[in-house]
């Protein structure tokens, strides 16, 4: 899906959420973000694009249960790399970046999801140190459009009334576009997305499917699926 603005067209890897670029998705701590960072490469991979998903807080044995019930089959297969923590090698920071972007020279896949960046900060610096941090997470921003594809940063958000991105001021400007979850009736998710390249301001929501994971409640609204 490509919407025109102005002079520029933005892709869209994931219509109206997901444009060439990075995003961070934010929500609270067992609220289904891994789930719908799962389901969303299933739409992305039944459209024809390829995906990679680091996941470090799964195990082989979970991993192959959430596949299973999302319906995953030997077809879609072939274009998800899914990795637990056991299949990526224990690196952090730049170390990390390194051969991050090795990979994506490899594979040149559409879409990557990293759930979540806590296991690949850099060590040893405070959240508050923006002249550090900042540059840290701008590469992943400028690795996804070097190479024409979105990157997914996953993470929670802090508690209390006035709920923030854990990470800060420094991952919330270094990325472009913010992905706001919060939870939405019994099973479902509100998404609250900003960025430069998202046209409406209105939540997307999504109702959890116990068979097919999260589906999009009023996704009609905003051009329909993957293919508009």
């Amino acid at each position: 899906m490509i919407i025109k603005k102005g002079n520029v067209m933005n892709k869209f890897i994931y219509p109206n959420v997901l444009p060439v670029g990075s995003a961070v998705l934010g929500g609270m701590p067992k609220l289904g973000k891994s789930f719908l960072a799962l389901s969303i490469a299933k739409e992305v991979v039944e459209s024809g694009k390829n995906v990679s998903i680091f996941s470090f807080e799964d195990n082989q044995i979970r991993a192959n249960y959430r596949l299973k019930l999302l319906g995953y089959t030997a077809h879609n297969y072939d274009r998800l790399k899914f990795m637990t923590r056991a299949d990526i090698p224990d690196l952090k920071g730049y170390d990390f970046i390194d051969m991050f972007e090795q990979y994506m020279n490899e594979m040149k896949h559409d879409l990557y999801v990293i759930d979540p960046i806590i296991f690949i900060q850099l060590e040893n610096v405070p959240p508050n140190n923006y002249k550090k941090l900042y540059p840290f997470y701008r590469r992943f921003s400028e690795l996804a459009h070097e190479h024409d594809c979105s990157i997914l940063l996953i993470t929670d958000v802090t508690k209390g009334k006035n709920r923030k991105i854990i990470g800060g001021k420094a991952l919330t400007d270094a990325t472009d576009t913010i992905i706001y979850a919060k939870k939405h009736g019994n099973r479902g998710i509100a998404l609250e997305v900003t960025g430069k390249d998202i046209r409406y301001n209105e939540p997307i929501y999504y109702d959890r499917q116990l068979n097919t994971g999260f589906i999009f409640d009023n996704f009609s609204e905003y051009g329909g699926g993957l293919n508009a």
